[in-house]
Parts: structure tokens; sequence; C-alpha cells
């Protein structure tokens, strides 16, 4: 599983470098070494982690997301995978903007019909 999501990462970037993809990953990593940082005593905590880099990138992310449904008229794989990231990077950073990020998946699961098939396995 993990090098099939490595891979799908890659793919993604690779495809749209100004993507939501590349701009949750972005921000994630951000905050990840930031925070790596911080806790061997390289630099102070940020005093205002509402303007990091880390908060750019997933703003710009977020952004994409909320703009591409209305651009595309429904989300996509990548999307998805764009939200998870943002999921994991809210949760990561102690925020609670991640209910509408976890929308974003329900609905693409609903819309493949995965939720009313008998064998959803088959379906993937």
């Amino acid at each position: 599983m993990g090098n099939t999501l490595t891979n799908l990462t890659y793919s993604l970037i690779v495809q749209d470098p100004r993507g939501a993809v590349t701009n949750a990953v972005c921000a994630l990593t951000s905050l990840r070494f930031t925070r790596m940082c911080v806790a061997q005593g390289l630099e102070p905590p940020d005093s205002n982690p509402e303007h990091s880099t880390a908060q750019y990138f997933h703003d710009e992310a977020f952004f994409q997301l909320a703009s591409g449904k209305q651009t595309k008229g429904c989300h996509d794989e990548s999307d998805v995978l764009a939200a998870i990231y943002l999921i994991c990077y809210s949760q990561m950073s102690g925020q609670t903007d991640w209910q509408p990020l976890l929308t974003i998946a329900i609905d693409w699961i609903a819309q493949t019909g995965l939720t009313t098939d008998e064998n959803p396995k088959l379906t993937i």
C-alpha cells in the first residue's frame, strides 16, 4: 500500500506541480520539518503559525479544493488525496477545519457508487 500511495502521489505532483496535491504535501512536509527543528532546539516555536510557510501551502490547497468543485462540477481522485493530506495536516497542527475535507472524500466515495455496490472491491 505504501509504494502505491507514494507512486500515486508522485504521479499527481508531476502532472500538476502547482495543484492541490502538491500544495497539500508541501504543507504537511513543511509543518513536519518545522516541528522537527523546534524539537531539536534548532529554532524557536513559531510565534505566528497562521503566517507560516506550512499554513500558506495549506490555505492554497484548501482554496484549490473549494474552487475545484465549482470548476469541475465534482471532485476527482486528486482532490480526495489532497483532502486526506490536509486532514493529516489539520490533525498534526491541532486545527479543527478538517470536517469539510472529510466531506470531499465521503462525497467522492458516494459518487463512485461504492456505497451502494454489493461487492465494492469489484468496482475498484
